[in-house]
């Protein structure tokens, strides 16, 4: 019982199509009885990572049952097959003497056929490296599944496995002392007193005339402000700032100066 190349399963009009796009089919071997075989995942794994036409193992049978129709097959995998670690077990490992345990999978499965009297199936394998060849690997003559036979060292290999996927990469660990680079403190840097810069100043709220002058005064230097700079020069609050401005400035909505205020004529007295 030999590997092969990467195949493909094809069933009914696919395969005709998929292979009518081929520029060459190989179709020597179409004749040849191979058997399609569903297998566990761990096998799958290793079965992938062989090389081809290498040896997987040995099939054992009973010729009374040839000749009423074979049903189940005995399969003994091949100590190369078994020579490799068991990859799928989840997370990290487990504790103790079980950590240091290699998974080893069973070494006997019992193969059980189907029968594919009424579906016509064939496989194929793809060369992508050199011609782009498709040749037809066989017809499919019985399909089955594969199943590890019942024993101790198959408990054994499942428990295992179970332990393994239930640890997490990243467990949670009680520490024996106290972590100081991360304690928590009262007083952080940015909460202690002038560390957040300097503080905004407050409005105090003049009289009106005095207010008029500081506003005559920015005006001399500028003809046009807008509302926020007139508070930013005066320190008034707002509403206390506009109830003034409308009484000595108008409102420009036209351009040049939209949305900026000047002082009224009465007020102007701008040099030439």
């Amino acid at each position: 019982m030999n590997s092969i190349d990467k195949t493909t399963e094809l069933t009914g009009d696919d395969s005709r199509d998929q292979l009518m796009d081929q520029s060459v089919v190989d179709l020597s071997c179409l004749s040849r009885n191979v058997w399609l075989i569903k297998v566990p995942k761990y096998l799958s794994k290793r079965l992938e990572n062989l090389k081809p036409m290498q040896e997987i193992g040995k099939l054992v049978m009973n010729l009374d049952d040839k000749q009423k129709g074979l049903n189940q097959v005995l399969w003994k995998l091949s100590p190369k097959l078994l020579s490799s670690a068991d990859t799928d077990c989840g997370g990290g490992g487990v504790d103790d003497k079980e950590n240091q345990q290699q998974l080893m999978s069973p070494t006997e499965h019992i193969i059980t056929f189907a029968s594919v009297d009424n579906q016509l199936m064939t496989v194929f394998s793809e060369n992508t490296t050199e011609t782009n060849e498709t040749r037809i690997e066989g017809t499919v003559v019985k399909r089955g599944d594969c199943r590890p036979r019942e024993s101790t060292s198959y408990l054994d290999f499942q428990r295992l496995r179970a332990k393994r996927a239930d640890k997490t990469l990243r467990p949670v660990i009680q520490l024996d002392r106290s972590i100081t680079v991360f304690k928590p403190i009262s007083g952080h840097s940015s909460t202690r007193t002038g560390s957040l810069g300097p503080r905004p100043e407050i409005k105090c709220k003049y009289d009106k005339p005095v207010v008029k002058n500081m506003l005559f005064q920015a005006y001399e230097k500028h003809r046009y402000y807008t509302m926020r700079d007139l508070e930013r020069l005066t320190l008034q609050p707002l509403y206390y700032l506009k109830e003034i401005v409308r009484e000595i400035c108008v409102y420009n909505i036209r351009n040049p100066h939209k949305y900026m205020w000047e002082l009224k004529p009465e007020f102007r007295n701008y040099k030439k």
